[in-house]
């Protein structure tokens, strides 16, 4: 059972929370399976409204029957979702020391898969080398992986698609996958949230910063995918300049996705 806390506005230790009460659902569960197909031709009569979304979650409350938890070894880190703490405004995904010379982090993910949209998440990275902090969109099916990631480092936002991907294709830019990288600007306010937003269409993924467009990958996914968040290490991956610190929290503000325009 997916076991998560409620930190209560200014405490810093777990020691003061309380359970979570997720009688309130964060997402419609019943509707999240059918949005995929959401027909928006009548979006400019229902200019007051906007349109329907195919995903939100503001992180106000956090229900269980949607988010799943991760319990796997991700890179260096041992995924606990006890790791995840509701605060004032968003999921506190802490990654820290476990006291025995490893890792503890965490990763929550959807048991609905959504297909296509102008995806949107707002981030605050660690101040700290060390970790990666990501939003994604995942599915793997019999070693097949079909993949679309937006990665915060300490450095920059490392943004991926994984289309058909199997590991005999590697991590070089091929007709299987593709990456850029967005170092972060010398004046990028680490402690304050950013919004990293995509758009997932039938040939190809654009990718955004705070609103400003920063690079396209020619690949997209075909399948639907599952809405993931993490926060883990690498003893690999050079760029994320492991170890880091003893304890370091990422933190996401909310996602939210609409249909893209036809």
């Amino acid at each position: 059972m997916l076991t998560l806390l409620l930190l209560a506005c200014g405490t810093g230790s777990s020691t003061d929370t309380a359970p979570l009460d997720t009688g309130d659902s964060a997402v419609d569960s019943a509707d999240s399976g059918d949005t995929a197909d959401t027909d928006t031709s009548d979006t400019a009569d229902t200019a007051d409204t906007g349109p329907t979304p195919i995903f939100s979650e503001p992180f106000d409350s956090l229900d269980t029957t949607v988010w799943l938890p991760g319990d796997w070894v991700l890179g260096a880190t041992q995924l606990d979702p006890r790791n995840a703490h509701l605060v004032s405004g968003g999921v506190n995904l802490v990654h820290l020391a476990d006291g025995a010379g490893g890792w503890s982090g965490v990763e929550l993910y959807t048991g609905s898969t959504y297909r296509g949209g102008m995806w949107s998440t707002d981030m605050v990275v660690p101040d700290s080398a060390g970790t990666v902090c990501a939003t994604f969109l995942y599915d793997e099916t019999d070693g097949v992986v079909n993949e679309i990631d937006v990665e915060l480092l300490a450095g920059g936002a490392w943004f991926s698609v994984y289309a058909d991907w199997t590991e005999a294709d590697g991590y070089v830019d091929g007709p299987t996958y593709q990456h850029l990288v967005w170092p972060f600007p010398t004046d990028f306010a680490l402690d304050t949230p950013h919004e990293y937003r995509f758009g997932w269409g039938k040939e190809d993924v654009r990718f955004f910063v705070d609103g400003d467009e920063v690079g396209t990958i020619p690949l997209a996914p075909a399948v639907p995918l599952a809405v993931h968040v993490n926060h883990w290490t690498s003893t690999t991956w050079a760029e994320v300049q492991y170890p880091p610190a003893d304890r370091l929290i990422c933190r996401n503000e909310g996602i939210v996705a609409f249909p893209l325009p036809e």
